[in-house]
This record gives C-alpha cells, structure tokens and sequence, in this order.
C-alpha cells in the first residue's frame, strides 16, 4: 500500500519550482510515521485477541472489593445476622424480654403460687414497667385474674371490678393484700387465700442485684447472707426485701448451716426464715424449694396451739433452735443468697 501512494508524489507539477520538488525527501515523512506508529504501540498492545475491553473491565473488581469492605446502611439488615430467640429452659417461654411461665388451668392462693414459682425454678412474676403488663396481658384468659408482683400505684389502669372478697377468720391471709393482673392490661388489689391463677418469672439477677449482694451480703460457710439489722417486720416484707436484693428468705438446709449462721446472730433475738406452715397447718414448707425441708425444733416446738405461722432461729445458750410463731407478729429477717 505504501507504494502505491509514494508512486504519484515525485512527479512535479506544472507551475511548482524545480528546487521544492525532491521525490526522495517527500516520502520520508510519510513513511517514516508509519514504522514508527507500528513500533511504537506494538509493545504496548496486549497479546489478547480483545485489548480494548481490558482496560474497562480492569476497574470494575475495584468497586466491588471496596463495597464488600466498606458497610452500606442499606445493606447492613441484610449482612447482620438476625438476632437468635430466646431460649428459657424448663416450663419458661419468651415473652417480650423475659421469661415467664402462665398458670392456665390450676387456681391456687397467693402463697401455694409463690411455692409453685420456686418449684419451677423461678418466683412470681415482677412487672415494672407498662411494656411488660402489655406484654403478659395478651397471654392471659379473658375474664381471669392472675396473681404477680406488681405496684399498682405506677401509673397502671385498675380493675374497676371492686374487690367483694372479705377476710376469713383463722386464714393467714386475711391481712395480706396481694396483687393481680387481667387479660386487658389492669391491676388490682386481692385477699391472699383467694384462689387465682398467676405467673411465674425465670429468676435472673440484675447487675444492680449483684452489685448489692457483693457489698451487703457477707459469706458464712458455703453461702451468702444478709441479717437484717433496720428492725422488725411482717413475713411478706421480709419475703419481699430479699427477693430486691436478689435473694430470698433464709433456709438452712441442715445442721452446720444452721450453726455456721447463728455464730452471727444476736443472743435472744428471733429472727424469721423462710419456712411456715400456710398451705397446710403443721406441715412446714420452704417457699424457695416448694417443699418440706431441713428443721431443727427448739423444745415444746412446734407450738400449734394458735394454728398456722412462721419460724424464726432463735440463739440461746443451749445453741440455735426454730420456733414456730404467729403470723401477725414481726420480727428481723435473714436473706440467703447461693452464687
């Protein structure tokens, strides 16, 4: 092909002077580009038979590696992994963020509910908050009322049923007034025999719970205890206070956790544990394991000339020794804590 252009260039034109026409200079710049323009991108073209794409698809990997590196807000519910369910063990299924167990088919009083909770390795439900209620209140069975741990003084709507039930002479439960939840969302106030169906929470300690065990709570032989020194109370305040301290009611379980403890108590001061006899008169249970359990009676006791009560450990010079007393009378408390 070049010789066929080169060809009509040397031959001069009529009116051009001789000295401007050099058929062997004029090709030279056009020949030479050509060599030059081969040799020049010959290096730099690829031996792939496509070179242009490359250098297009060569950037493309880029913003793919820097996207997988870098988190997109749009993506990012997609990339998480979604949060597991929770697992509660035993009779306790997931509601809202605790676990709980509903009693659906077995009314009982206050007191047989509290020991039904422990059995299960639990205690009666604590709502705090309006969420929670909400929460339970949608598991529950229209037209029944369910006893709970509740204050009824925050904020929450009350039963506007009026409450007709009167105390019955000789219950332990004529002056315990507990608490009760429906299926709309309302609290109210109830005699403690009353049978009532209830709820049972999954116990698990709180950071703040554990914060006061460790400050207020001293170690006597394997366990934890906190002898209550603010003065004397009822049983179902004692009961109350150590379950916010993330506790319960002490229970000796034999013979040197009882003397290991009363090293520790005052001489001739009763103070109350967690055993009494009101579900069933004389027959002594421990609400944290809903059953009969270790006693060590002092002599003429158990004194069950007034019917049912509590027990107290009472520490004298012969030792320490239980005592069954009334359940209208107050006394100090020892709470028990196993970590």
């Amino acid at each position: 092909m070049s010789s066929n252009k080169i060809a009509p260039i040397p031959q001069p034109q009529p009116h051009a002077p001789r000295h401007q026409q050099k058929p062997q200079d004029q090709p030279q710049p056009h020949a030479q580009p050509a060599p030059q323009l081969e040799h020049q991108y010959q290096p730099k073209i690829s031996p792939s038979p496509t070179p242009s794409p490359r250098p297009s698809s060569s950037p493309s990997p880029i913003p793919k590696t820097s996207a997988s590196s870098t988190p997109n807000p749009q993506n990012q519910p997609q990339d998480q992994p979604k949060p597991q369910p929770r697992i509660c063990g035993g009779n306790f299924a997931a509601i809202g963020s605790k676990c709980y167990y509903i009693e659906k088919d077995k009314p009982q009083e206050w007191i047989g509910a509290i020991y039904e909770c422990s059995r299960l390795g639990g205690r009666l439900a604590k709502i705090k908050n309006r969420q929670e209620l909400d929460d339970i209140s949608k598991e529950l069975k229209p037209k029944s009322e369910y006893f709970v741990d509740i204050n009824c003084r925050k904020n929450f709507s009350h039963i506007k049923k009026e409450n007709t039930e009167k105390p019955k002479p000789g219950s332990w439960g004529a002056t315990y007034v507990v608490r009760v939840i429906n299926s709309f969302g309302q609290c109210g106030s109830r005699i403690g025999y009353s049978n009532k169906l209830f709820v049972c929470e999954k116990h698990e300690l709180t950071q703040e719970q554990k914060q006061d065990i460790k400050e207020q709570f001293q170690k006597i032989g394997e366990k934890y205890y906190y002898i209550d020194s603010t003065g004397p109370v009822l049983w179902s305040s004692a009961f109350r206070t150590c379950q916010r301290k993330g506790g319960h009611l002490a229970s000796p379980s034999n013979e040197l956790e009882l003397t290991n403890l009363s090293k520790e108590l005052q001489p001739g001061l009763q103070y109350l544990i967690d055993l009494n006899d009101y579900l069933v008169k004389g027959q002594f249970m421990a609400v944290t394991s809903g059953s009969k359990t270790y006693t060590s009676w002092a002599a003429g006791e158990p004194n069950m000339e007034f019917g049912f009560g509590n027990v107290v450990i009472e520490k004298t010079e012969l030792g320490a020794h239980m005592r069954h007393v009334k359940a209208k009378y107050e006394y100090p408390f020892i709470c028990e804590v196993t970590t």
